[in-house]
């Protein structure tokens, strides 16, 4: 029976050190898909970059509800942001799912997907960052919207907030809406758990169908350092993904890489 990997680096576009190892992930190693933030620090000048190195790979929109600046100005978006003007922090985010204007969630994001259009991207799917897409049924429906109006699929829901009625429910959401997803999703090699040792597990268990292995790999800069709780692992992550035990596993395991686009996307 088959068994076909999509390997999906978040973040691309979040600084330009991200972006770099997210293309050397890529070019070197066993990713085969990534998100693009429309809020990322350096995307406009890192897409560039990322049509002429990396052509083939499969590239989505990676929704952001959390931290950084919204695409639309914040007095469009009240319920979004802080007094700063910011996305609210994930915890803060959670608390205050319930005051979510969802027309102007549904702005935003489409705003952010629009960006991302501008910029010369084929969508291929949609997910989110820090699963921000499915805290609420508002966030839920506003995502479900989206694929819809663009025809693409999005990322199997699984948060790592560990709600798992959330979860139920947006799964059977999609089913009800006919929105595609992949049949299974791993979120374990991510976060001080992409080590080759995690990867190696990952890839001999997997299940027959067509799994999405969530990543984070990417170098360390300053803006990094600055805005995310997730640094050094994302070192960690490449290093695994690029390693040659990794590509012998793919090769063994008789496992087929692929993108979002060449498996759900019709």
């Amino acid at each position: 029976m088959v068994k076909t990997v999509i390997i999906n680096a978040d973040d691309y576009g979040l600084t330009s050190a991200v972006s770099k190892g997210i293309r050397e992930a890529f070019l070197n190693g066993i990713l085969t898909s990534t998100t693009a933030m429309a809020t990322g620090l350096t995307l406009e000048a890192d897409m560039p970059l990322l049509f002429k190195e990396c052509p083939a790979i499969g590239v989505g929109a990676h929704l952001t509800l959390t931290t950084l600046k919204p695409v639309l100005n914040p007095k469009q978006i009240p319920s979004l942001v802080n007094e700063h003007g910011h996305f609210n922090q994930l915890g803060d985010l959670i608390a205050l799912a319930d005051q979510i204007n969802e027309e102007e969630l549904y702005a935003e994001w489409k705003a952010q997907i629009d960006k991302l259009l501008t910029l010369g991207l084929e969508l291929d799917h949609l997910d989110s960052h820090h699963s921000a897409g499915i805290i609420s049924p508002k966030t839920i429906s506003v995502m479900i919207r989206l694929a819809g109006e663009y025809g693409l699929p999005v990322r199997k829901p699984q948060s790592s907030h560990q709600n798992k009625a959330m979860d139920a429910f947006a799964i059977a959401e999609l089913d009800k809406h006919g929105i595609p997803y992949p049949k299974h999703f791993n979120g374990d090699f991510s976060d001080n758990k992409g080590t080759l040792e995690s990867l190696t597990t990952i890839l001999t268990e997997l299940k027959t169908g067509t799994t999405e292995i969530m990543s984070h790999p990417g170098y360390v800069d300053a803006d990094l350092e600055n805005i995310s709780s997730m640094v050094a692992p994302r070192i960690t992550e490449l290093n695994s993904l690029c390693s040659a035990e990794a590509k012998q596993l793919v090769i063994d395991q008789h496992l087929q890489l692929a993108t979002f686009a060449e498996v759900l996307k019709g």
